[in-house]
């Protein structure tokens, strides 16, 4: 029986502890820490950048959540050491995968392949 190490999982925080757009900001954690500061970053400039429905920051912290554990479990990578073949094989997983798999393929994401 295998034992799964929970503790450096890719995980997603919807809320953080700030005031209001910015705690709709999700968090993306790798246990219990931060996974990236500039990654961090990027999702608390998507409301200077337009993206200020609650629910959008949320699809954007999922999506991005989904490829980083990706890249975490099956390719023992972080985000900076992803390359093209690595994009190509989440693709290709999540063509393959059915729903509820957690790698589920969505509209516009063809882009990154060209």
């Amino acid at each position: 029986m295998d034992i799964l190490d929970t503790s450096s999982k890719v995980t997603l925080e919807e809320r953080r502890a700030a005031d209001g757009l910015d705690a709709y900001v999700p968090r993306i954690l790798r246990g219990s820490e931060l996974y990236d500061a500039d990654v961090d970053r990027f999702f608390l400039d998507l409301p200077l950048n337009g993206v200020r429905s609650s629910h959008s920051l949320r699809a954007y912290g999922y999506d991005i959540m989904v490829w980083l554990r990706f890249l975490t479990e099956v390719c023992d990578k972080t985000v900076w050491e992803a390359a093209r073949a690595d994009v190509e094989a989440f693709h290709r997983i999540r063509r393959k995968s059915g729903p509820g798999s957690g790698y589920r393929r969505r509209r516009g994401t063809d882009r990154l392949l060209q």
